[in-house]
């Protein structure tokens, strides 16, 4: 599951934000029932995933890692 993913990261940011995700897939599959639920689950994925690197992309100490991919 994608919160196992990011409960493996340990970072206090990350945590509200997997908190936040979680509450949406939640209330999501309350008001759409379960057929909705592997949807919501990939995609809270991507977007949890995308907010943490987003977040720590400047934090980042090397610079070559700040460097986008192909460039």
């Amino acid at each position: 599951m994608w919160y196992e993913r990011c409960n493996r990261i340990s970072d206090k940011r990350l945590d509200v934000i997997t908190n936040i995700a979680f509450s949406l897939v939640t209330n999501f599959d309350i008001v759409f029932g379960p057929r909705i639920r592997h949807f919501t689950e990939r995609y809270t994925a991507v977007a949890v995933e995308t907010i943490y690197l987003d977040t720590s992309y400047e934090e980042t100490s090397d610079p070559s890692r700040n460097m986008p991919s192909g460039s």
